[in-house]
């Protein structure tokens, strides 16, 4: 699946935020400026809300989330957290933070899409879950990566499927739901369970919606 490597890359970053020695080094600022990537992915921020008229879904953060500014990557970067996604066929859409006083222990949402075109075999949002275990199994984990069986929730009357992975560092939780043969993947990094209620709490909200 290729979708792993973004879910290993990902998982990775999320030991390097305890395992990076503590230097000084600048914090992300909040900031409603869009990534150039959002443009280009066919997206865009106003306000507090982004929208894909390709996908035809919308996403609105409450108070305490933040779109990333353009400087957002390279901030995480000279921390030692790398979130790239040059290895996998998903597109990033956006990028989004809780604003901690500390960045390492900021929660990190990531919406992706990934077209499933040339993957009939792949009917449903369970389906694409299985298949990215599927793949876990045929690959070599980092050390302490755990992932759990696929599971499925209602929030904000929507069916969604996820997939929970861990380290012994930090968390994980992956939504998928489908446009069309679009698969919308949002994955939320989180150190404090809390963060992953208050993304709960977005979907559950209809923060979440379909146009």
């Amino acid at each position: 699946m290729r979708y792993l490597f973004l879910l290993l890359a990902a998982a990775v970053s999320v030991s390097a935020q305890i395992k990076t020695p503590v230097k000084p080094a600048p914090k992300p600022t909040p900031t409603p400026v869009a990534e150039d990537i959002v443009a280009k992915n066919g997206g865009k921020i106003v306000d507090r809300t982004y929208s894909n008229e390709t996908l035809k879904f919308k996403l609105t953060l409450p108070a305490g989330w933040f779109f990333a500014g353009r400087d957002f990557e390279t901030v995480l970067k000279a921390e030692g957290i790398d979130l790239s996604t040059s290895k996998t066929s998903a597109k990033l859409l956006l990028t989004a933070f809780t604003a901690e006083t500390e960045s390492k222990k900021s929660a990190v949402l990531r919406v992706a899409s990934e077209d499933l075109t040339q993957q009939p075999q792949i009917k449903d949002e369970v389906d694409y879950l299985d298949s990215v275990r599927a793949s876990f199994k045929r690959t070599r984990l980092p050390a302490g990566f755990v992932y759990g069986e696929t599971g499925a929730e209602e929030l904000g009357r929507r069916q969604y499927a996820y997939l929970d992975i861990s380290t012994s560092n930090g968390n994980k939780r992956i939504y998928v739901k489908f446009r069309g043969r679009n698969a919308i993947l949002m994955t939320v990094s989180y150190i404090d369970a809390v963060d992953l209620e208050r993304f709960r709490d977005i979907l559950e909200k209809r923060g979440f919606d379909l146009l």
